[in-house]
């Protein structure tokens, strides 16, 4: 039997982890490959001294979430390929120690855009396709508390309504590892009725929800979740947003900002997590925390 390479691994992988999943073990795995035939040294299997000696010369500036996503990749292909993990060595887990000590900091929170920066985007959405379709996945991702990568896959099948009769859409969630957990987010008439004119206006009537659309013609095909990020910010541009805001914007920052406006609304906690599908508190209140939820008044009230 021909021995297995890394590449091989990996693709005994496909579908039972999470596509991105698989292309960042792809991508660390390539690294480690090329710096190991510049060194003259067998990437697979390799060994725990030919780790740490690539652990070592990782440069500084990358972040140490990063590098140590790397070793674990590298790792992990081991581990399902029946060999022994290079990576389980105390001399590997104090390199990772002394990185963190040295370059780590807490990961920065997306910029929340909460409703008045909504509005302001919402504001400057062009009257045309382009237009509507980036006003209707704007407010779906906020009312919806959507990531990114569950926005851009939304179908016309999601759409529904709950047993009271308003506006709701089926949530596929994207972070439950092998298994697809559903939630169902009520909408506002109003963001329904923005999707309906973009679905009547596209003529879509099934599948991907939100499409391309290039020179005035819609692709029958869902964008891609980087189609987010570049709307966000260039509407923000054209909303005249500060350059640290539009810096800080990412496919994150509805569900972020919908998060911390509901907080700034008054609704706890269990609330806020069950509109979001969160599943722990922990979680949620990095989302939060940027909110500015004045507990104590103003000075006139002491």
């Amino acid at each position: 039997m021909r021995p297995l390479d890394w590449q091989s691994v990996l693709d005994r992988l496909d579908g039972a982890y999470a596509p991105n999943t698989l292309i960042a073990y792809r991508s660390d795995y390539s690294d480690f490959a090329v710096w190991c035939s510049g060194q003259g040294l067998e990437a697979f299997p390799t060994s725990t001294p030919a780790l740490y000696a690539y652990l070592e010369h990782l440069p500084d500036k990358l972040k140490p979430t990063t590098i140590r996503r790397r070793i674990v990749a590298i790792g992990r292909l081991h581990i399902l390929a029946g060999l022994p993990d290079p990576a389980d060595d105390i001399g590997i887990v104090v390199a990772l120690r002394r990185r963190y000590r040295r370059h780590g900091r807490f990961p920065i929170q997306a910029y929340g855009l909460t409703r008045k920066h909504l509005e302001r985007l919402l504001d400057v959405c062009s009257p045309d396709l382009r237009g509507q379709r980036d006003r209707a996945m704007l407010l779906v991702g906020f009312e919806a508390l959507c990531r990114r990568s569950e926005l851009v896959r939304l179908c016309v099948e999601d759409l529904g309504q709950s047993l009271r009769g308003t506006p709701t859409i089926r949530i596929c969630e994207s972070k439950n590892g092998p298994f697809i957990r559903e939630r169902y987010a009520g909408v506002s008439r109003h963001t329904m009725a923005a999707v309906e004119r973009w679905l009547d206006a596209s003529a879509i009537t099934r599948g991907p929800m939100f499409r391309p659309v290039y020179k005035g013609t819609v692709i029958g095909r869902q964008v891609c979740s980087f189609t987010l990020v570049r709307v966000l910010k260039e509407l923000a541009v054209r909303a005249n947003l500060s350059s640290e805001v539009i810096e800080q914007i990412s496919g994150h920052s509805l569900r972020v900002g919908a998060a911390q406006q509901l907080a700034l609304n008054g609704y706890d906690t269990a609330q806020i997590m069950r509109a979001g599908g969160w599943k722990s508190v922990t979680s949620l209140s990095r989302y939060i925390e940027g909110a500015a939820v004045d507990l104590w008044g103003s000075d006139d009230d002491v």
